[in-house]
């Protein structure tokens, strides 16, 4: 990651009460990894950070539905990250730093999380990152 991003994120996360950031990319671009770079950089500041990955959410609906359709899942997965980020921004202390690692690819799911931001009690800066991976490289992994 660009070490300039990085500081930025840093000063940002010391300012701010609840820094929310969300990952961008095609699936397999490497935003998990990212994901869990930034919360080691972050906790290493000693302060909490939570990760919401729609991945693990979509999964467990998955087990727990196995029936259920392809589409459905991902629709309740993407109601359940952001319900968790809604009540993580309105816990008394919320987290330092909320990390959502999604797709977010469309304008709309980038609006939905903007959205539960701006509701939230909490004061809460939205930074996005786009993570770039080309087609090839993302089907390799």
């Amino acid at each position: 990651m660009n070490s300039r991003v990085l500081l930025y994120l840093f000063l940002a996360f010391l300012v701010m009460p609840t820094l929310v950031i969300g990952l961008v990319g095609i699936p397999a671009s490497g935003k998990s990894t990212l994901a869990t770079a930034l919360k080691s950089s972050l906790c290493a500041s000693s302060a909490s950070v939570s990760v919401i990955s729609f991945d693990d959410i979509e999964a467990r609906i998955a087990v727990s539905k196995p029936q259920q359709a392809s589409v459905e899942s991902w629709r309740q997965a993407r109601e359940e990250a952001l319900r968790t980020v809604a009540e993580l921004l309105s816990m008394p202390s919320p987290p330092g730093a909320i990390i959502v690692d999604d797709t977010s690819h469309l304008r709309s799911m980038r609006k939905a999380l903007h959205r539960v931001c701006c509701e939230a009690k909490a004061s809460a800066r939205l930074f996005w990152i786009y993570v770039k991976a080309g087609r090839e490289e993302a089907a390799e992994r």
